[in-house]
């Protein structure tokens, strides 16, 4: 699933993408017209079952000192990135915890996480 080249729905294919829904079940429950916003995101995800979350492991003291040593394992690990686009805005994508799904058509299907500047990620967890 691509978007249209201009049209700002890349919030809609990314939720679609991780509930497995139409792209129109995303558009109907936002009711307003695109660019859609994080908090309509994060509400239609919950809605499905699925939770932004903060990951932080435990640390340990380093000599005893209250300095802690972090290490944030990405296995399993799904997330909803924001990322600069070509114009200097922003874009939403979706990582999967192996592979980037971008609904960009100008991206191809294999773009490595790598050459994205991410703006800011949200790591999300599907609930029961």
């Amino acid at each position: 699933m691509k978007q249209n080249p201009g049209d700002n729905k890349c919030v809609a294919y990314v939720a679609a993408k991780i509930t497995g829904v139409a792209v129109n079940e995303f558009e109907s429950f936002a009711n307003t017209d695109p660019p859609y916003t994080d908090g309509q995101l994060f509400k239609f995800l919950a809605m499905n079952n699925f939770v932004p979350m903060l990951c932080i492991p435990g640390g340990k003291r380093i000599n005893g000192d209250d300095i802690f040593e972090l290490e944030i394992k990405l296995e399993n690990m799904k997330a909803v990135l924001i990322t600069e686009n070509k114009q200097g805005g922003s874009h939403l994508i979706y990582w999967d915890g192996e592979k980037v799904y971008d609904p960009d058509p100008m991206r191809g299907e294999n773009t490595s996480l790598s050459s994205y500047r991410i703006l800011r990620w949200t790591p999300i967890i599907r609930i029961s």
